[in-house]
């Protein structure tokens, strides 16, 4: 496979996998999300998968019992390796198979694997001879267009996705910091009311107009900290609703607590919406 090929075989499948996503969703939840881990209509996930499929496994087209077991090993070592880097890179968990019988650290599980092992089958013997005719339908000239602004927007679109991560993980630590201040605040105030009646009984008066005073002062402090806290959440940054509805299982290896806030948020805001 040349590199032209190659290409329009890595963003066919990419598109095919990302509307193979949706449709999977709307069946599912009743609606339709823009799945993926890009804006566009792209997983390349899917894109790379069955381009390593058609390079390693091409010599067992015929042999569909080792296709089947050769595809379940190649795209679960894919989805491990795939899942397991974005983790490491972004410390966020983009899918997670952790409620699925003998799954594979959240990242794969059985179920899945057999359900790709049967995908390759089909799409080998009955989409793949269709997509090859497609691009040898495509006059070489126009192909090299269409390559070169399909790659250059799909470079786009990567690096304004990897800036809304970056945007989003920046918000979560400020969201953590600020809830840890909110914390320190409330166990002053708790504090506070716990010396104020250990205090003995010839000091009351005295103890508890300090300590009042003392209290309004850290009870304001709380609630400019929670006001401080509330405009993060409802920061707008390009994307992040998008990245919130396309995984509603995303998780935050250092900020879950914030990243659960954010979503609970973005959770009531999208109710609302529908009511209306």
């Amino acid at each position: 496979m040349n590199i032209y090929h190659t290409l329009f075989v890595f963003f066919i499948y990419a598109f095919l996998g990302w509307c193979l996503e949706v449709a999977y969703h709307a069946l599912k939840s009743g609606e339709f999300v823009n799945r993926g881990f890009l804006n566009g209509p792209l997983c390349p996930i899917y894109g790379v998968g069955m381009f390593l499929i058609l390079q390693i496994l091409s010599g067992l087209m015929d042999n569909k019992i080792l296709l089947f077991f050769g595809a379940i090993l190649l795209t679960t070592i894919l989805e491990l390796v795939v899942g397991w880097i974005l983790f490491k890179i972004f410390n966020m968990r983009w899918w997670d198979y952790t409620d699925m019988p003998f799954n594979i650290g959240g990242y794969v599980c059985p179920l899945f694997s057999i359900y790709w092992g049967i995908g390759c089958i089909i799409v080998i013997d009955y989409i793949n001879p269709l997509v090859n005719a497609f691009i040898n339908l495509i006059p070489h000239s126009l192909g090299k267009i269409i390559l070169i602004i399909v790659t250059v927007t799909f470079i786009t679109d990567g690096v304004a996705t990897v800036r809304t991560i970056l945007k989003m993980n920046k918000t979560l630590k400020k969201v953590d910091e600020l809830g840890q201040k909110i914390k320190e605040a409330s166990n002053e105030i708790g504090q506070g009311i716990a010396n104020t009646t250990l205090k003995t009984r010839e000091n009351v008066n005295e103890f508890t107009k300090d300590r009042k005073a003392d209290s309004d002062k850290v009870k304001l402090k709380l609630d400019k900290l929670k006001v401080e806290r509330d405009k993060l959440l409802d920061k707008n940054i390009f994307g992040k609703e998008r990245m919130l509805r396309a995984f509603p299982k995303l998780e935050h290896k250092n900020y879950n607590n914030a990243l659960i806030e954010w979503k609970n948020k973005f959770s009531l805001k999208s109710k609302k919406e529908n009511i209306n």
